[in-house]
């Protein structure tokens, strides 16, 4: 207990170091990576449900990997913030109501789907057994949903970003901003899980926090408290509606102990039994490039057996899949390996976070994405999802860099206008004014 509390207090003083590094910015993503191990370290003291004591080392490895991906964010942060930047401007609306539109039309489709998933009956039944044929399905390395649909989750809450990240004028755009943002929370909610829903939200407070230019902690904390109350309340009652809870004998303070409190803190207890028992794992396959090594090994022809799609379980005392943004580095790299991963993911995101300060939208979209697996980090790695952040970064480029620079009349001129015409052609060159 006396080495929990004296590392606790070096995470305290590594908080606040970080937040005044970061010109007392809330979004520094090192003054984030350090306050909520702070939060999870008092946590795990709290008597709600019998943890084990850390062993000294495990608690050096956590505290290490948060000084290291410190370490990365100062090397970039330490520069001056760069001047705002000159972007393409916005010259229409209609490609981003037209990605509403599309959710919005494939919303019923994906409720009919997860109602099949889940056998019919009451909205409660209904996404328990939708969530139990979606894992099932998943752990046979099948897809349960169909493509668009899948497509039609992810582009919600891409259409949620980009409407409020694009708001100029409240008063005319709420409207479209509300029901993007609704669309995408049903999304979130037929899901049958909690992923979606903590996406969705840190990112739009991300977002509102850049465009509002309120960063510090007083700031911040009399914006963001109201919605993360609400975001407290959704999972709360999502664990009640989608988790089947007949089991357990203590009521809904049982429920929200277990599904609540021990989601946050369990993965550490759970990391500390990985470090102390490493020959459990030592011969395990590579996770850290899970997403790139299979295309690799059909090119090269080499052998390459791919880790499973959930980590074993564990119980710690809860039971648990998964293990902290730590373990995968730490049992494929080792030790130092860790440090060097946490370095360079702390040092790359922070270089995001400082483009984002330019005010250009693109970085703005990007760096709210990237928030996600930072918040995630108490629970499991989430920055190794290469594939996934492609296709985010690619829909990025296609929409802040070229969708949304066409003016609204540019096809009816093209239509119009003889194809040696000069200002049609670079209309659709991207030779625009910046």
């Amino acid at each position: 207990m006396i080495a929990h509390l004296a590392f606790t207090c070096f995470l305290l003083g590594l908080t606040i170091l970080n937040y005044y590094a970061g010109r007392r910015n809330v979004l520094y993503p090192a003054f984030l990576f350090a306050l909520i191990w702070l939060v999870v370290f008092c946590l795990y003291m709290a008597p709600l449900i019998e943890f084990g004591n850390l062993g000294v080392y495990t608690l050096a490895v956590v505290v290490s990997g948060a000084a290291a991906f410190s370490a990365g964010c100062a090397i970039v942060g330490r520069r001056k913030h760069s001047l705002p930047a000159l972007v393409s401007p916005c010259r229409n609306s209609i490609s981003k109501k037209f990605i509403f539109f599309f959710c919005l039309g494939v919303l019923p489709a994906f409720f009919l789907e997860v109602r099949e998933l889940g056998g019919g009956g009451g909205l409660g039944g209904l996404l328990i057994g939708a969530r139990v044929a979606i894992l099932d399905a998943i752990m046979n390395g099948e897809t349960p949903l169909s493509r668009i649909c899948t497509i039609a989750v992810t582009l919600a809450m891409c259409s949620a970003f980009i409407f409020v990240i694009e708001a100029r004028e409240w008063h005319k755009e709420w409207g479209w901003v509300c029901a993007s943002i609704l669309v995408a929370l049903a999304f979130s909610f037929l899901t049958t899980g909690r992923t979606q829903f903590l996406n969705l939200v840190v990112g739009l407070l991300g977002i509102y926090l850049l465009k509002s230019r309120r960063f510090s902690v007083r700031e911040a904390w009399k914006l963001a408290r109201w919605p993360l109350l609400a975001l407290l309340v959704l999972l709360s009652v999502s664990v009640l509606i989608n988790k089947d809870i007949s089991g357990l004998q203590g009521g809904t303070t049982e429920v929200l102990e277990r599904y609540i409190y021990g989601y946050v803190v369990t993965p550490l207890a759970g990391f500390d039994y990985v470090v102390r028992h490493p020959s459990q794992y030592e011969h395990e396959p590579n996770h850290t490039f899970r997403d790139v090594l299979p295309s690799l090994a059909r090119f090269l022809e080499f052998r390459y057996t791919p880790p499973p799609q959930f980590d074993d379980q564990l119980v710690a005392p809860l039971d648990t899949t998964v293990y902290t943004v730590f373990k995968f580095y730490y049992v494929d790299f080792g030790f130092v390996g860790m440090l060097v991963a946490m370095f360079l993911i702390g040092a790359g995101q922070t270089w995001l976070f400082r483009k984002a300060l330019t005010g250009d939208d693109f970085y703005i979209f990007l760096f709210a994405i990237s928030l996600f697996p930072l918040m995630m980090i108490a629970f499991d790695d989430m920055y190794t999802s290469f594939l996934g952040y492609l296709k985010y970064l690619a829909l990025a480029l296609l929409y802040f860099r070229v969708l949304r620079t066409i003016p609204v009349g540019a096809w009816a001129d093209f239509r119009q206008t003889p194809k040696t015409d000069v200002s049609v052609s670079k209309s659709f060159t991207g030779e625009h004014t910046v």
